[in-house]
Parts: C-alpha cells; structure tokens; sequence
C-alpha cells in the first residue's frame, strides 16, 4: 500500500467496537481488516490518497486507487498473471518482452479478482444551496476539516506557498491550527509570486522560507526531472523542476510531510479555457465537460508533478482540495458560484469569496489571476518561451526534431522541448510500450496551450 488514509482512526474504533483487535498504529492494518470484514464495501469509505493491492490468504485479491490518482499505480498483464508497480519504469525492465505493454490503473476504481469497477467515496458534505455565502461558509469549514486532517500529529509540516488564491487559503488553515506549519516558497525577485508571497508571510508574521532559484539551476535538474515524473509533457515538466527544488529543500529542513493547493484550479474552474467555453457556448454543460477532463487528467498532470517530485525526496505532499467531502460539496455547486466568465477574476468565485469571511486576509490576493506556477516562479509560462524552450531549440536541430518525429510516431510531437523530453525518457524506458502516453492530456500540455 502506498499513501495515507486521513480518517482511519475513525474506521479502526468502529471496527474495533465489532471485536476486531489491531496490532499496530498504522492505517494499512485498518484498510486489510476492512477487506476481511466488508470486501469490495470498504473502498468507498476511505477518504485519503492510496493506492494498494491485497491478497487473501485463498487467493481473493483487490486493487484500487484513490478517486484522483493522487497516488500512482501501473500494471502489466505478463505470464498468465497481473503485475503492479508504482512506477512504469520497474515494470518495463521486469518484463521485457515487447507485447507486454504498460497500463495505467484508473482512478476510483476498484478491481475485485476479475471484475474492474468504479466506485464513489463515502462522504459527510452537506448539500449547497443557492447562497454564494452560506456555501462560502460551509466550505470554509470542510477546507479548515481537510487541513486539520492532513495535518501530521507531533511532527513538522511545510507548506508549499506561493502567494496565490488556493495556497494562501491552505496556509492560513495550517497556521490556524498549527502555529508551526511554515511556508515554502521557490521563486526569483522578477516572478509574480515574489511580492505576494513576502508581503502576506510579513504582515501574519509568518517565517517565509525563500528558496532561491536561478535558469541555470533549473536547466540543471531538467533531464534528471523528466525521467523521475516519467512523462514529455512541457508544461507538466517545467513546473516540475520547481516542485523538485522545493521538495528537495523542504527535506534538507527535515520535513517530512508537506501541504499544497493542487486540484482548487480544476475543481472550482481556475484555467481561462473554462471562461472562455462559457462565453463562447452560454452553456453550463460545456464548461463541466472541460472541467470534468482537466478533473481526470490530473493523475497526468498535477498530480503526478507533485507526488513524484516530493516522494523522491521523501516529502509526503498532501492535497486538502482534494478532500472527498469537499469534493462531493464542489461537484453539487451551482456553476454560477465557480465562474462567471473569461476575466481574469471571474473564476473561483466561491474561493474568492471564502477571503471576505476573514478580514485580515489579503483582498489584493483574492484578487489575484491564474498563475501558473512557472510564471510565479520568473522563468516563462505555458507558451512557446522561456528558459526551457530555448533551451531545447539550441540544442536540437531541425534534422534532429524531424528524425525524432518520425522515430515516435503517434506521439503526437509539436515543438523541439516535446521531443527532447521524450527522447530523455526513451533512454531507459521502452516508451513505446506505455501506449497511454500518446494520449495527451487536456491540462498543461503545450498541444493545447499554444
């Protein structure tokens, strides 16, 4: 089993009350009982990240994984049996045969012995309303519920902070009830988040650890990035290298578990392409069915940046957004009350207006645009500049990129970074036996953000 389950020790005392005695403190022993006395039920009542496969001492096995993906999990039909890694790459050099293709397990769904199926986690949300803010209230309560959760008992924590609308919330949650949770910030002078950052950490007298960085370090780390994140995606790549130099400060600190923002910009419709959908179609459906793919993208996007540039640091990093009762409390908000347009302050509206319930929160932050964490940090955007893609353009040759385009066909190539990454990643993984690769995802990926 990889990953935490946040509310296990409500699941143990009711398992105990049933006459089951436990030996230790751990929440992988509470998940096994729950197999043994509930089978296939008990996935839904986990509220955590996970991802985890089981086997009864008679040969009933069960594999899931966390209703995100936040933690990751691969597997390989071989030699009449199942194998599973949390990695592509162990899968790979295990099996070497070339019709044994790598896979990714999906998201929210369970796989009890031959059957594969999705489930929905148990949640405790109460129902929104149509009062932008009784809503704002009550999820302000179940956000200050999901930090409280993720929160390490008698350890320290970091939080990853960067100034902006959703890791600001995080923060003033974690030092609510932690007055030892301390910021984290990766970024030069000449980024976005520099003077938000320094000014709110400031004026709560919070001490703001800056961590330094300048293109030379980041291009440093770069192929060392894309081989541990194991994917070509740019702009999945590019805000990588700062997770990567983040985590790796945290853990010189000697933290081990850290906080974040991740999944508020997908969950409450934070990216400028759901804006825009609704001005352009004048339709609530469309802008849930791009919302509802950048949703199910992040376990190859964000996710994936952030679990595997924190874990080869040994950092745990946590996403209270993605909390299941705040999650079940987004899906059932009235779309008016997440966006209202393609301004740069029409989106996250109920985020927004969580600020207003604290007055000494920062309205300039509240205020704030999408900023993607590249930009925040100084060194380019999602689009064709920047530090990154220069670096790619100089160092392969128009010969280079076209013997690269046709040597990965289907990949779906556009720019010289997409082809040096991948052909990085091609090193020591047969990429042509992890299919889902060729899929791009929606979220971050130059193809569409052009």
């Amino acid at each position: 089993m990889n990953g935490e389950i946040y509310n296990y020790v409500e699941l143990r005392d009711g398992l105990r009350k049933q006459g089951i005695r436990f030996k230790t403190d751990c929440d992988t022993e509470v998940v096994a009982n729950l197999l043994a006395k509930w089978g296939p039920g008990a996935i839904q009542e986990l509220n955590g990240m996970f991802s985890f496969v089981a086997i009864s001492v008679d040969g009933e096995y069960w594999v899931a994984r966390d209703h995100f993906g936040i933690k990751p999990l691969y597997f390989m039909r071989v030699c009449g049996g199942i194998a599973f890694s949390s990695e592509i790459r162990p899968l790979l050099a295990a099996f070497p045969d070339k019709d044994a293709v790598a896979e990714e397990f999906p998201p929210s769904t369970f796989w009890h012995n031959n059957r594969r199926l999705p489930y929905t986690p148990r949640t405790n949300s109460p129902k929104p309303s149509r009062n932008l803010r009784d809503n704002a209230k009550r999820l302000d309560n179940l956000l200050q519920q999901a930090v409280e959760r993720r929160l390490p008992r008698d350890l320290p924590c970091a939080v990853l902070f960067g100034g902006g609308i959703d890791s600001t919330l995080i923060l003033h949650y974690a030092h609510r009830l932690n007055r030892e949770a301390r910021p984290y910030f990766i970024g030069t002078r000449f980024g976005s988040d520099y003077e938000h950052a320094t000014r709110f950490a400031l004026e709560h007298g919070l001490n703001l650890r800056k961590v330094p960085v300048t293109p030379q370090q980041a291009l440093n780390v770069l192929e060392k990035v894309v081989r541990a994140v194991e994917t070509f995606e740019p702009n999945v790549i590019r805000n990588a290298v700062f997770s990567y130099l983040l985590s790796e400060a945290v853990h010189k600190d000697g933290i081990r578990v850290a906080l974040c923002g991740e999944g508020a910009d997908e969950l409450f419709c934070g990216y400028p392409e759901m804006g825009a959908a609704l001005i352009e179609t004048q339709s609530d459906a469309s802008v849930r069915t791009i919302r509802n793919r950048f949703l199910g993208d992040l376990c190859r996007t964000q996710l994936l940046r952030v679990d595997r540039c924190s874990m080869i640091h040994t950092v745990e990093t946590r996403e209270p957004f993605l909390d299941c009762d705040v999650v079940a409390f987004a899906n059932g908000l009235p779309l008016k009350q997440l966006v209202s347009g393609a301004g740069a302050h029409e989106n996250k509206l109920i985020l927004r207006d969580i600020y207003s319930l604290y007055p000494k929160l920062s309205s300039e932050i509240a205020h704030r645009r999408k900023v993607v964490f590249v930009e925040g940090v100084g060194m380019g955007d999602n689009s064709r500049s920047g530090p990154f893609y220069d670096y790619a353009e100089q160092h392969l040759t128009e010969n280079d990129f076209h013997q690269l385009k046709a040597s990965f066909r289907g990949f779906q190539l556009n720019t010289k970074e997409e082809a040096l990454y991948l052909f990085w990643l091609s090193q020591d993984l047969d990429v042509r036996r992890v299919r889902f690769l060729k899929h791009r995802p929606a979220a971050n990926c130059s193809a569409f953000s052009t």
